[in-house]
């Protein structure tokens, strides 16, 4: 399985640190392109993003490319747990990934942060679950005015011959699953950081007039907002390192009208990365994505004769 350079993360010697950039000592190249988009210093053509976006919202019953090989591709949080969770999907992903695809997936650096953030909700044992269910069971059985003692006792002992026979089904096994996998994905995947303090103020003003993505989360909530700019800032990171592409696609399960509406991504979004890294821009939900890798890894090679 081919490993990346790390030089293609945030932080390497091609980006300038964050305090040198909090200071004005430095200049990261890229952060003054991204700047110059997000604050609309640079001309653009907004009509154009428009009418794309117009277009994709009559797209969906057009039979799909079979070819992804050059595509550079994101994973949002809700994708990349439900990678972590499934070992079908994890084991396709990586297997495409890791052998067959050049450009490395773009893991925005807010996403490995969500990730571990809703780690409790996928982590969970089996057993503590039932505990939990049963102690609700028992507060309404206690609630009438029946005897259920004798009933409880065989629950309660049910329970625990259940815990002690399978307590590892969603416990330390799924944890030992989910650090394999995301192993295998650090040798296909590229995780990338923006400073965060330059990009803070620009955040607040997006939420305000209602620019995607994440004006449709909590006023407090500005987490989509950094996984868009993680996304691009690795991209163009990608792109200085010499990796092109041609298109750009950033999957998730998000379908809120602040990330796409229909078939159609907010032209807002296709407009940014147009500006930003000279490419066509494309949601895809997880299924379509895990369709398509599919369908790549299907295709046999054609002969030279």
């Amino acid at each position: 399985m081919k490993k990346y350079p790390t030089s293609n993360s945030a932080g390497s010697d091609s980006a300038a640190p964050l305090d040198a950039l909090a200071s004005g000592t430095a200049v990261d190249p890229i952060v003054d392109v991204l700047l110059g988009v997000f604050e609309r210093r640079c001309e653009t053509d907004t009509i154009d993003g428009l009418l794309y976006s117009l277009d994709r919202l009559r797209q969906s019953s057009q039979a799909p490319s079979t070819d992804i090989s050059n595509i550079a591709f994101g994973i949002d949080t809700n994708v990349l747990i439900k990678i972590a969770k499934d070992d079908t999907i994890s084991e396709l992903m990586t297997s495409y990934f890791g052998n067959k695809h050049t450009i490395p997936v773009v893991i925005p650096g807010q996403t490995v942060q969500e990730f571990w953030n809703n780690m409790a909700s996928f982590m969970e044992t089996a057993s503590g679950k039932l505990a939990r269910a049963f102690d609700q069971f028992k507060a309404v059985v206690g609630e009438t005015k029946v005897d259920f003692k004798n009933h409880i006792e065989d629950i309660e002992q049910s329970l625990r011959k259940f815990e002690n026979e399978y307590k590892g089904i969603y416990g330390e096994s799924v944890l030992d699953n989910v650090r394999k996998i995301l192993t295998e994905l650090k040798d296909c995947a590229v995780v990338s950081y923006c400073p965060r303090d330059v990009f803070y103020n620009i955040s607040v003003h997006r939420k305000n007039t209602k620019t995607p993505p994440g004006f449709k989360d909590h006023y407090k909530n500005d987490g989509d907002f950094f996984v868009w700019v993680d996304f691009l800032y690795g991209l163009r990171k990608l792109q200085d390192s010499e990796c092109s592409f041609e298109k750009v696609v950033f999957v998730t399960d998000d379908s809120k009208i602040d990330w796409v509406f229909g078939n159609a991504e907010h032209p807002i979004l296709v407009l940014e990365v147009c500006s930003i890294l000279g490419a066509s821009f494309e949601i895809w939900k997880s299924s379509k994505f895990m369709e398509r890798i599919k369908a790549q890894i299907s295709v046999k090679p054609t002969s030279d004769a």
